[in-house]
């Protein structure tokens, strides 16, 4: 997203006019749900994604056409029975929302939202839709309130939710996260961890790497996370403030410190922990907390061995199941805890 705003920003400093795609609504089996993006540009390039195939070649063929309305709305039916669809088997319906973006005020708004990425807190984009066409857009973050437009009192506060909203009504509005306040924190800064936390960074998670050792704890060992920290691991807990949205990941240098870890993030409101081992390991390691007096409540919070179960074995293969369960996490799908 950040990539998005950025390219964006760049093109109506040069100005250049910029068409953003935003799907606003989405039911059924679809390749993108709402809050998906993509922006198109005179040159007809392209950054982001709305979910490929026919959908998003429909959608660029639309945005590229040379036009002076400030923006639309298209349906398109992904249903291969439908004969205005296009031929596709997913089973079901996007509505994408076309917004022509010039300088000035447009651009200005596309400056708040880079600001927002970067300060990486809760933070949501809101369209106005009035009369089947966009009015109106802008930020919300809690610090300098909503930017770029107004809204009647009793509006804001629903549209302020977990996942993207679309109101019923005239007008209508969306309304979708643009940035999660929400970290992840690696613990451990060993070969599972130098390919795991760059690559949650480049999927939009905000990763926090701690290590207790000097030669771990280099930031250039962790390109895009947000900061690397050397601390003291049985303490960390008062060094770090967590909220239920937070994850922590804890793949240190051996099973000591793991449990060092694991016993003060127990301690803490996160909503995910997990632990690298084998299924060995998470055995010992559930009996030695139930010995310790812990109760089961706590232990159910564990996961462990961490991962998706896709039988990875080097470092790469298991930063990649590891990441897929915390996207799974993000999305609500793997866990009770509140969605990142």
């Amino acid at each position: 997203m950040k990539q998005l705003f950025t390219e964006v920003e760049a093109r109506l400093a040069a100005g250049e006019a910029v068409v953003l795609c935003t799907v606003v609504a989405s039911h059924g089996s679809t390749p993108r749900g709402a809050g998906a993006r993509m922006a198109v540009f005179q040159d007809g390039t392209f950054v982001g994604t709305i979910g490929g195939g026919p959908v998003e070649f429909a959608a660029l063929c639309r945005a590229r056409q040379p036009g002076t309305e400030p923006g639309w709305v298209e349906d398109y039916c992904l249903r291969p029975e439908d004969a205005a669809g296009l031929g596709m088997v997913c089973g079901g319906d996007v509505t994408v929302c076309f917004q022509r973006l010039r300088g000035g005020d447009d651009r200005e708004r596309v400056r708040a939202a880079l600001e927002l990425l970067h300060a990486r807190r809760d933070a949501w984009c809101l369209i106005e839709l009035e009369n089947g066409a966009p009015a109106a857009w802008g930020t919300w973050d809690r610090e300098r309130g909503l930017l770029g437009m107004a809204l009647a009192p009793g509006i804001l506060a629903p549209l302020l939710a977990a996942r993207p909203v679309l109101t019923e009504g005239e007008p209508r509005y969306f309304a979708a996260p643009l940035v999660t306040g929400a970290r992840v924190y690696v613990f451990g800064g060993g070969h599972v961890s130098q390919e795991l936390a760059p690559l949650l960074a480049h999927l939009d998670f905000s990763v926090v790497v701690l290590e207790n050792r000097t030669e771990f704890a280099r930031p250039e060992l962790f390109p895009g996370v947000l900061a690397v920290k050397l601390t003291d691991f049985s303490t960390f807990a008062a060094e770090v403030e967590l909220c239920a949205r937070d994850a922590i990941v804890i793949m240190t240098r051996g099973h000591r410190d793991d449990y060092e870890v694991l016993r003060e993030a127990l301690a803490t409101p996160a909503g995910y922990l997990g632990v690298i081992g084998s299924r060995q390991k998470a055995k010992h390691t559930r009996e030695r907390l139930r010995e310790d007096g812990y109760r089961e409540a706590d232990i159910a919070r564990i996961h462990t061995p961490i991962g998706l179960p896709i039988g990875a074995e080097t470092p790469a293969e298991i930063a990649v199941s590891v990441a897929a369960e915390l996207i799974a996490y993000r999305a609500g799908q793997g866990s009770e805890a509140p969605a990142m």
